[in-house]
């Protein structure tokens, strides 16, 4: 009688002198003596152990023929059953296992169901655990098992045989002894930049609640994440635990040097104390400042600040103490002050990984030649899988706008701190403040009339609260600086310089007053105080020798200023202690000059050598950019983007031309314009606005595609 599959195989073997004569025996036989199969079996039942014997070597011959198959055959039904074991290959050595079948008993004799069929499992070498097993494990134990089937797999059958390979039914001790190798492999060798990645790697996954995953990090690699001294401390700093956080950190002693391990044990102790302190525990809190805290210099005013809390009222001391901190948030600054103190090798600083991410999605940003806006929240997601490239779209090179309102050549423009107005003079007595709507739009706010006879605007600048604006005219006017308020629309004064010269150029100090200074044609400036209000011979003076001032900056210090002359420097002048240096020498004409928001940086055009970035600090040059034309034209050129890396310049051949800080040549050519583009503007609130005055009287904004606003 032949069954549909054979059970799985035991892994016991029975012993030769042990029979049963009234038991069924299980066998194999080939297809071709399925008759002499049932005679062998009826004529073994009766002829004792020779019989039987005799039997085991014919089914162990017949068991490596390649025709052979599974037949189980009983002579009758009986009550127990005996497993025919495994025999063993002399030729190869191999143990061989037979699967087992089972006789179940009739439900008419015994009373019972039979068992139900065991499932039969041709995977050898690999111990196949029950579905409720399986679903026990860990993720690491399963992604351990899998990568052993894999070597396992790869050894039977080579690196090339296809997944879908019969699997030959038979175990080699060559096989087993293979997986002990691939269990007891050793941890691969590693150096300390990759020892330092899975550190990072697992505290990430540890973060994640990926506890399991870790585990198999670990025990793969080697690699602890931190010293368990260290879990043990951000334990109970955690909890407020600080006497057992200081006994931790005596035995981290070795692992820090002296002053750490000083600082550390006095910012738990103050912890300590300030707990003992808020639950009124004064005489515990006078011995730790006596026995515990360090009597040393560097912690003498801490230690008698604390002496002085002695005598202050609990309910008092518990409201400054405790008042704004909630639970174990209270704990969270102690924890970064501890993780700063200690080496990183120690104890890992917290959400690395995810730091470094972020600094890597800034140096992204920083690359990109187009990348105008600021950072918005954390690291964006497509920067981890490729580097940050921003398009054309978002950089402003469309011209949204043309404003036709001077009707004469625009010789300055300048938006203002705010980004809320746009001031603007050109070749006449009139300046226009225009209101930016939005990043696409600006409208005509006032029109500020000088009531003299001048030829024109040369120079504009803003107050830092964008109320004030200084108003210059070309020197053959004699006249002085025009200072209006534009919330008002009105004049607000006119100062001229004592000497009844002619002020060339003015400019607003870059902090919260209202002081500007100004320069003349012979190297005379000064400066005002608008608050103050003093009489024009009060106001403090100073001079460049007899050179003329061509271009002025005004610092955030409220008392120096960096002045172009006619001899190609840039001095520093400081009006307090009247001390002057030269800071940058060029070779040809300063035309214009320009200074960052954050003051490290000057940015010079000059008549021959194109426009050039020097470092106000090292006083070095730090870039040469070139492909605009200038010449004996004044063309003014600025700063732009969030983080002022991009430069954009007028030039004589009717175009705006824009360059990346790092980059010597051009990224953008904006064209439009029908005349030479003297001055152009980048709004510092709405970083995607870019403005553009030229000789064919127009004012040109340029944008995006679509509106952009910075939050």
């Amino acid at each position: 009688m032949d069954l549909e599959s054979p059970p799985a195989a035991t892994s016991g073997r029975s012993s030769p002198h042990h029979r049963q004569p009234t038991t069924a025996v299980v066998f194999l036989s080939s297809a071709t003596s399925s008759s002499q199969s049932s005679s062998i079996s009826s004529q073994s039942a009766t002829s004792g152990t020779w019989s039987q014997d005799r039997e085991r070597a014919a089914g162990r011959n017949q068991l490596f023929n390649p025709a052979f198959n599974w037949t189980v055959e009983t002579p009758k039904p009986v009550s127990t059953t005996t497993f025919v074991d495994c025999g063993q290959n002399k030729s190869t050595g191999t143990t061989i296992s037979q699967p087992r079948s089972e006789a179940a008993s009739p439900s008419s004799s015994s009373g019972t169901s039979p068992p139900p069929p065991k499932i039969r499992r041709m995977q050898v070498g690999i111990t196949q655990q029950s579905t409720s097993t399986t679903s026990g494990r860990s993720v690491g134990q399963r992604i351990k098992e899998a990568s052993l089937k894999d070597a396992i797999t790869t050894h039977q059958h080579g690196a090339t045989t296809p997944s879908s390979a019969t699997v030959t039914p038979r175990t080699s001790r060559t096989t087993i002894s293979t997986c002990e190798q691939v269990v007891q492999s050793e941890p691969i060798a590693l150096n300390e930049i990759q020892k330092n990645t899975l550190r990072v790697i697992g505290q990430y996954l540890r973060d994640l609640g990926m506890n399991d995953t870790v585990e198999a990090l670990v025990e793969e690699s080697g690699c602890r994440l931190e010293n368990s001294l260290a879990v043990r401390l951000r334990e109970y700093v955690h909890h407020g635990n600080w006497n057992k956080a200081l006994d931790v950190v005596e035995k981290i002693r070795s692992f820090i040097d002296q002053t750490s391990y000083i600082t550390l044990r006095v910012v738990l102790l103050e912890e300590k104390l300030k707990e003992l302190l808020a639950y009124g525990e004064k005489l515990m809190a006078l011995r730790l400042l006596q026995v515990d805290y360090p009597k040393i210099e560097m912690f003498a005013n801490r230690r008698k600040y604390y002496a002085t809390l002695l005598m202050e009222d609990t309910h008092l001391l518990m409201n400054k103490f405790y008042a704004n901190k909630q639970g174990n948030k209270s704990n969270a600054m102690v924890m970064a002050i501890v993780q700063k103190i200690v080496p990183p090798s120690f104890m890992l600083p917290p959400a690395r990984l995810e730091e470094l991410l972020n600094q890597a999605w800034l140096y992204q940003m920083s690359n990109c030649k187009l990348h105008v806006m600021p950072q918005k929240g954390r690291v964006d997601e497509t920067c981890i899988l490729k580097d940050h490239e921003c398009g054309s779209a978002e950089f402003p090179t469309k011209n949204i706008q043309v404003l036709h309102d001077h009707c004469a050549e625009v010789w300055c423009l300048e938006f203002s701190p705010c980004g809320r107005y746009l001031a603007s003079g050109a070749k006449s007595n009139c300046v226009h403040i225009w209101k930016v709507d939005n990043s696409q739009r600006v409208s005509i706010y006032r029109r500020l009339q000088i009531l003299q006879d001048i030829t024109g605007v040369s120079s504009i600048s803003w107050s830092q609260d964008s109320q004030f604006l200084t108003v210059s005219t070309p020197e053959e006017n004699n006249t002085g600086v025009f200072v209006f308020d534009v919330r008002k629309g009105t004049l607000e004064r006119e100062f001229k310089f004592y000497g009844q010269d002619t002020f060339s150029v003015a400019s607003f100090f870059k902090d919260q007053s209202h002081k500007f200074a100004a320069g003349d044609q012979k190297g005379h400036f000064s400066y005002y105080d608008l608050d103050r209000d003093l009489p024009h011979n009060d106001a403090a003076h100073g001079n460049f020798e007899g050179y003329r001032v061509r271009a002025l900056y005004c610092l955030k210090d409220g008392k120096s200023v960096l002045a172009a002359d006619t001899h190609n420097r840039i001095r520093r002048y400081d009006f307090e202690s009247h001390y002057d240096e030269t800071i940058i020498q060029e070779m040809s004409p300063i035309m214009y000059f320009t200074v960052d928001r954050a003051e490290k940086q000057c940015l010079v055009t000059t008549k021959t050598e194109g426009i050039r970035l020097w470092c106000l600090k090292s006083q070095t040059l730090l870039q040469s950019f070139f492909g605009a034309l200038h010449g004996e034209f004044v063309i003014s050129a600025c700063f732009g983007g969030f983080y002022d890396n991009f430069i954009a310049s007028g030039s004589e051949d009717d175009n705006v031309v824009i360059w990346n800080t790092k980059r010597s040549s051009p990224i953008k050519y904006l064209q439009g314009h029908t005349g030479t583009v003297n001055a152009v503007s980048w709004n510092p609130v709405h970083l995607c606005m870019l403005a553009s005055g030229s000789d064919d009287g127009t004012i040109r904004i340029w944008s995006t595609n679509s509106p952009k606003e910075i939050e």
